[in-house]
């Protein structure tokens, strides 16, 4: 039997796996195996700092026990931090999340610009994200590991939102690219917090796409999720258009609101019934 292509970030389980570690990885993977999923999207905050790569070697061996895949290792650069220092250390740790997804057997690394920091002109943010880029990707092609770009809002630990949340500048910036390796994390929902559309995006980067983000929101300027089918994204025109381009990648359910564990459950049933790629 195919195992499904469905993961899932846990984003409702943050604070019991970051913060308060109520809920450890086996707990979490537990639970995955039993909502179905095929595979879990793991956050870099995931893996502490005391020892990430033990942990990393921990984590892949315990899926590989439960028979999930870990399907992306997702990060949050910050590549726009207005102190230079800063902004090198974004670098590293970077770079040092990618070793991370190798070690954890994850084929792709989730990147993201950076916060949109206020108090610097918005041309040098884009220099900045362009160096910062420029070094990731030297190093993702040495280790075989692609880096998806995600048309992102704003991560669960800023302050600001994305730089690039809007659909022009993430053109823009995937096209200071193009020809190289960088890829496409296509998330479903997030250009609706800005009054966008995000069909718009996804049939101009459609053959870039290798990772999808399913999430869905109830209106503009709403930043908690509701459950994938009942808000504003078209997800059978969605669908239609990565079948229509053969997309086999896996599609990872993102869900914050306020339903629990049941709201989950019936997100990721809602991608598995409805997606057939």
């Amino acid at each position: 039997m195919q195992k499904s292509k469905v993961s899932c970030l846990p984003l409702l389980f943050f604070d019991e796996l970051v913060k308060t570690k109520t809920m450890t990885m086996e707990d979490w993977f537990a639970r995955a195996v039993s909502l179905g999923l095929g595979g879990v999207e793991m956050h870099r905050s995931f893996l502490g700092d005391d020892d990430p790569f033990a942990e990393a070697k921990k984590i892949a061996k315990l899926a590989e026990g439960y028979g999930l895949s870990i399907s992306m290792l997702t990060g949050a650069s910050d590549f726009t931090h207005p102190q230079r220092e800063e902004r090198e250390r974004q670098v590293v740790l970077c770079c040092e999340s990618i070793q991370l997804a190798e070690v954890l057997g994850a084929p792709y690394y989730r990147l993201t610009a950076g916060q949109e920091h206020k108090g610097v002109p918005r041309e040098q943010l884009f220099t900045w994200v362009e160096e910062g880029f420029a070094k990731s990707l030297k190093y993702a092609d040495k280790l075989g590991i692609v880096l998806a770009y995600e048309n992102h809002y704003k991560d669960y630990y800023w302050t600001y939102p994305d730089l690039s949340r809007h659909m022009e500048d993430y053109l823009r910036i995937l096209a200071m690219f193009e020809g190289s390796n960088l890829r496409v994390n296509f998330d479903t929902s997030n250009l609706i917090v800005v009054g966008e559309d995000p069909l718009a995006l996804l049939e101009k980067v459609l053959p870039l796409v290798v990772y999808v983000h399913a999430s869905d929101r109830l209106g503009e300027n709403i930043y908690q999720h509701g459950v994938p089918g009942t808000g504003l994204v078209e997800f059978n025109r969605i669908f239609a258009l990565l079948q229509k381009n053969n997309y086999t990648g896996w599609i990872s359910v993102e869900y914050n609101g306020t339903g629990g564990v049941e709201a989950l459950r019936t997100a990721i049933d809602f991608i598995r019934n409805n997606y057939k790629g």
